[in-house]
């Protein structure tokens, strides 16, 4: 494929060159210059659209030069602790895990009861294996919320 200008595309096609028309924004116009690279030919089924990607460089945020450092403390009972003495921990967090625990308990132990008679407890272990997922998200996300913190206080000093 090859441009021709901004508003025609010549395409390399089974029976040979056809040049088609094509539109774009004035905000891809203005970084229609950078382009570079691969570029592709998309179909879009829901409405019966093509779309023409291409890949441009522009130009990135200058980083900025760290002028000091905060050094974080990961634990077991506080989950951070920074260098200025900030404890980052959260009851509402221990609650759930409490409460979690015992349900996951509760329900081990009829899955070993059922399996002691000769069943297989298969719902509860679909029940255990949806509360591991609801316990990895909740995690990831109280972790992700305590580093947020962390960061927006290092980036105000």
């Amino acid at each position: 494929m090859s441009f021709k200008g901004l508003d025609r595309v010549s395409l390399l096609t089974l029976e040979g060159r056809v040049i088609v028309p094509m539109v774009m924004g004035q905000y891809q116009q203005d970084r229609f210059n950078a382009k570079h690279g691969e570029c592709d030919l998309v179909y879009r089924k829901k409405d019966h659209k093509w779309f023409l990607l291409v890949t441009v460089d522009v130009p990135g945020k200058s980083i900025n030069d760290p002028h000091g450092f905060i050094g974080v403390d990961l634990g077991v009972v506080n989950i951070a602790t920074d260098r200025d003495g900030d404890v980052y921990t959260n009851t509402e967090t221990e609650k759930v895990r409490r409460k979690r625990q015992k349900v996951k308990r509760s329900l081990q132990r009829k899955s070993h009861q059922q399996s002691a008679h000769g069943k297989r407890p298969k719902n509860v272990r679909r029940k255990l294996k949806s509360l591991s997922k609801k316990e990895r998200d909740f995690k990831a996300n109280t972790n992700q919320t305590i580093a947020k913190r962390i960061v927006e206080k290092a980036t105000d000093t």
